[in-house]
């Protein structure tokens, strides 16, 4: 298999010298890419994509972009990222700073061809109804509308209606 480190941070240096350390020719650190076409290259290309969150962040773009690009995903059970990914069924949680997880997580991807083709569609119809632009618009309409057409609140500070 050929890993590909996509993007900059503050664990670059350290992955690089542990590659170098390790003698392993097959990873390979792209860095930062500038557009959405150049990125969605990646996503198709990928077998599949890991996202290994360790802080809770409402919902990474790029995962939801590798599952756009039916690509499944290995991901951290943080912030939003359960909103998107359903463990087995697009992708599959593992714990963060856990790479033995990873590692058979995406093994288990690779093994199954049948699966990993599953997950790829499944990953691609959960974006199209969970978060389609389409979608999206027509939750802020139903946001607006309520907000619209709710009652003002009273202004209860300092205990006077």
């Amino acid at each position: 298999a050929e890993v590909l480190i996509l993007g900059e941070g503050p664990e670059r240096a350290n992955l690089e010298k542990r590659t170098k350390d390790y003698g392993l020719k097959n990873v390979h650190f792209v860095g930062h890419l500038g557009t959405s076409n150049e990125l969605n290259k990646f996503y198709k290309r990928a077998t599949v994509f890991i996202a290994p969150s360790v802080w809770d962040e409402p919902l990474g773009l790029v995962i939801l972009e590798a599952m756009a690009c039916k690509t499944p995903v290995v991901v951290t059970r943080k912030g939003g990222i359960p909103l998107a990914v359903k463990d087995g069924v697009n992708g599959y949680f593992v714990r963060p700073r856990n790479s033995s997880e990873i590692a058979e997580k995406v093994n288990l991807l690779l093994s199954s061809e049948e699966k990993r083709v599953k997950m790829a569609e499944n990953a691609r119809r959960i974006v199209e109804q969970k978060f389609s632009w389409e979608m999206i618009a027509h939750r802020f309409i139903l946001m607006y509308m309520r907000f619209a057409y709710f009652p003002k609140h009273k202004n209860y500070s300092n205990g006077k209606k």
